[in-house]
């Protein structure tokens, strides 16, 4: 694993690059977040994940997004049209380190709605798209943090004390995976669920699969260190659509 640092003088981002073992598939994956506490649950799951994929001979690339993590910046920077801006730079990132010409993006539930607006933005390098847990829309997103909360979605203004500014609200309110990420992408709906029907989430894309393999969300708190579970079988099952 190499870390590097990354972005501009004034939005520098951490990100871990692990090179692929051989032989090398010349497929690199980039990985998207969750926020907030989710991310730090979901960090076990998404090295796990990375681990598998990079041993079956591909280049994986994770990192923080400004304002997140290790990177610059505190959570009132974060916004999710700065998070796909963020998500844009990894990319470049990773298709410099890797020299790799095709890229899978798996996007864990925040981070679904920003895979799908990466891949319609960079629809010639990445041609698989995973959406993992990730919600059909942000509004439906923050409903979802506000009733765990028992806080109304009009007052929802932070998550276990990470804050939400008001322009990332705004933003979320309107986000929505529909007619994403567009017509040469392929893409997988991978769920925790017992059963996955990717239709509610309004996909366009140059095919559709699901993947359903019932475990503990790998984003909620299993352990009280703040660790979530590692959902093995699917992250085998995620590895495998992406060979």
């Amino acid at each position: 694993m190499i870390p590097i640092h990354f972005g501009s003088r004034d939005r520098l981002m951490l990100g871990i690059y692990s090179p692929a073992a051989v032989p090398r598939k010349r497929r690199g994956v980039l990985f998207l977040n969750p926020w907030g506490i989710e991310a730090m649950r979901a960090h076990r799951s998404i090295k796990q994940l990375s681990d598998i994929l990079v041993r079956a001979g591909h280049d994986s690339f994770r990192f923080d997004y400004y304002g997140t993590g290790d990177s610059f910046g505190d959570d009132r920077d974060v916004t999710l049209s700065g998070c796909v801006d963020d998500a844009e730079w990894a990319l470049d990132e990773l298709l410099g380190a890797a020299s790799v010409a095709k890229v899978t993006v798996v996007g864990l539930r925040l981070g679904g709605l920003v895979a799908g607006q990466l891949a319609a933005r960079r629809a010639r390098e990445i041609d698989q798209v995973v959406f993992w847990d990730a919600p059909p829309t942000g509004r439906a997103y923050l409903e979802e943090l506000s009733a765990r909360a028992s806080i109304p979605v009009e007052d929802f203004r932070q998550q276990s004390g990470y804050e939400i500014s008001p322009t990332f609200r705004d933003e979320l309110l309107s986000a929505s995976l529909d007619g994403l990420p567009g017509t040469r992408a392929k893409v997988l709906v991978a769920s925790s669920a017992a059963s996955v029907d990717p239709a509610p989430l309004g996909l366009k894309a140059k095919s559709v699969d699901a993947l359903a393999v019932e475990s503990l969300n790998c984003w909620e708190e299993e352990r009280d260190f703040g660790a979530g579970a590692v959902p093995v079988e699917l992250c085998k099952g995620i590895a495998a659509w992406v060979a």
